[in-house]
């Protein structure tokens, strides 16, 4: 079994990659191998500490073990637990940070469609001059081609109604 100098030796490591999304598994597992290791320390900790007729008791299979605490909210020990507590939540802010800006990126795409299919409304009520009409409705496709992804909740519905808007031009 690892050490904690080890454990947070690797997630320096971890959070030190560019694709933190990537790396979320392994540093999931880091996670959990440390919780493991606090909670063996504690409970070995808690079995020194009894009197020995308690650790007879404990022998004879009267409790078992506990589950690992979170270090999120468990009780920071020693430094090392809270330079892991400080890697970890340096990691998990700046994953929270990627997904925001991935969301704010495909709201703005959605927007960009939207706005795309709207003139497309517009142009096949109006436009008369059918060159014109043509040649706009191929700009527009080539503008919707380059538009990055969409909320994957709205991505049916706005591929249907941009196929539907094609097929009536």
């Amino acid at each position: 079994m690892a050490t904690k100098s080890e454990l947070i030796a690797r997630l320096e490591g971890l959070t030190a990659q560019q694709d933190a999304e990537q790396v979320q598994e392994q540093v999931e597992s880091l996670k959990e191998a440390y919780e493991a290791l606090v909670s063996a320390a504690h409970q070995e900790a808690q079995a020194a500490a009894q009197v020995p007729v308690e650790a007879e008791a404990a022998a004879e299979g009267a409790a078992p073990a506990a589950e690992p605490l979170p270090i999120e909210s468990a009780l920071l020990q020693d430094e090392e637990d809270k330079r892991f507590k400080q890697l970890l939540d340096a990691f998990n802010t700046r994953v929270n940070d990627i997904r925001r800006q991935r969301q704010k990126q495909e709201a703005d795409n959605l927007a960009a469609k939207q706005a795309i299919m709207d003139e497309l409304r517009t142009m096949i009520s109006s436009e008369e001059n059918i060159g014109t009409a043509f040649q706009r409705f191929n700009e527009l496709g080539e503008k919707w081609k380059t538009i990055g992804p969409v909320p994957q909740q709205n991505y049916r519905d706005l591929q249907r109604d941009y196929s539907h808007l094609r097929d009536e031009f």
